[in-house]
């Protein structure tokens, strides 16, 4: 008896599986190199969501809290200053600080209060402006915006202001980090789903 042949229903396999996989109800038309660049767009493709998710969030924080936002290119700028303007905090747990963090960051719990915060770092505070970051700045801007509150306009202290896209952008731009070990290229991802948002997602690592 005649079986007609078992046909591959493309729309069940990933995309990069369907352009390998050959079938007689769809003609196999890309040449190899076509195939591969094709290939290697759908790898480069979740990095641009990456982004575009992390850009989201940023435009968010901006549009919906009355809190300076600093780009990390100013802070960077700034670390490699002869005259520091800056003090960073950062407002992630200690595992995460412990992975990396930018070089001279101060962690700081985000549940801080104001006075504790003050009552630490108010003389540091008279020569330069804090600026706080976590993994993609809600913690970081939660914060800040906790310790603004406390300051008067007459205060000599800077508001803080917090720096845009966090740790996860800093990472994304290849920017310099640190741990107890030296430099290195790891940055904590917080938890699998915020992993989504780094652009070198292999880079991420919860331990030191």
């Amino acid at each position: 008896m005649y079986r007609q042949p078992e046909t591959t229903d493309l729309n069940q396999l990933p995309l990069w599986r369907a352009l390998l996989t050959p079938t007689l109800t769809v003609p196999v038309l890309m040449s190899p190199t076509l195939m591969i660049a094709t290939l290697i767009a759908l790898a480069l493709s979740g990095a641009v969501k990456a982004e575009t998710a992390l850009e989201k969030i940023e435009r968010e924080l901006i549009a919906d809290h009355d809190i300076q936002q600093i780009s990390n290119q100013v802070v960077f700028d700034d670390l490699t200053a002869d005259d520091s303007t800056l003090v960073l905090f950062d407002t992630r747990g200690a595992e995460e600080f412990a992975v990396s963090h930018l070089t001279g960051a101060i962690r700081l719990d985000p549940e801080t209060t104001a006075e504790a915060f003050f009552a630490a770092y108010a003389p540091l505070l008279l020569t330069k402006q804090a600026v706080f970051y976590c993994s993609v700045g809600r913690r970081s801007t939660a914060l800040a915006l906790t310790i603004a509150r406390q300051i008067r306009p007459l205060d000599t202290i800077k508001p803080p202001a917090n720096m845009i896209g966090g740790i996860f952008r800093w990472h994304n731009e290849s920017k310099p980090l640190v741990n107890a070990n030296g430099a290195t290229d790891k940055v904590h991802p917080y938890s699998w789903y915020w992993k989504r948002l780094l652009k070198y997602p292999a880079k991420a690592a919860s331990k030191p």
